[in-house]
């Protein structure tokens, strides 16, 4: 119970936080203004919002990319928080950088519905493995498991207040803190 309710202090603590992520809004607000993945140029901007170094050295040609998903057809899926959509985007994948690749579909997919994709990165993964005694490569290869651990994650830990999205800052902000954290497992 002491673990659960220093967590519940970061939370308080995490809700002062916020102010500092300011350009997610700016982001959120243009996600939410433009959901459907059906044209090109938009898919591109979206990608281009979210996209980090390693994403444009693994896939040079946003426009690729931006091609593959507008193909893929996945609005609806997205909105029903459909895991097979990030195992769908992966399927671009062209052998370089996986973890990366794989942290790329789970944030785009997030982006589009923050209740249902949690991001997969190495932080999560780190507190999962400590919680769920899963390997690394178990949850690189199958996402469903990873969103199912997750969901079950935030449940334990009495984290249910936040989406997706801000609880990967909150694992960013207090990941050695859940690390050491002991909480009964479900």
């Amino acid at each position: 119970m002491k673990a659960v309710n220093n967590i519940l202090r970061h939370l308080e603590h995490f809700e002062v936080e916020k102010g500092y992520f300011t350009g997610d809004k700016v982001k959120d607000k243009y996600f939410k203004m433009h959901t459907s993945n059906n044209e090109i140029p938009e898919v591109i901007l979206k990608i281009s919002a979210i996209e980090t170094e390693e994403l444009r050295e693994i896939v040079p040609d946003l426009r690729k990319l931006s091609s593959f998903i507008v193909k893929s057809k996945i609005d609806q899926d997205l909105k029903n928080g459909d895991p097979k959509v990030v195992n769908k985007l992966m399927s671009f994948y062209e052998g370089k950088e996986k973890v990366a690749f794989m942290t790329f579909c789970s944030t785009y997919c997030c982006w589009h519905n923050k209740d249902d994709y949690p991001v997969f990165n190495i932080e999560a993964i780190r507190i999962l493995g400590k919680y769920f005694k899963r390997s690394f490569a178990e949850y690189l290869g199958d996402y469903s498991l990873f969103q199912e651990d997750m969901k079950s994650l935030k449940e334990q830990l009495g984290l249910d207040s936040l989406n997706f999205q801000e609880l990967e800052k909150f694992f960013w902000l207090f990941s050695q803190d859940l690390e050491e954290a002991k909480v009964k497992s479900a």
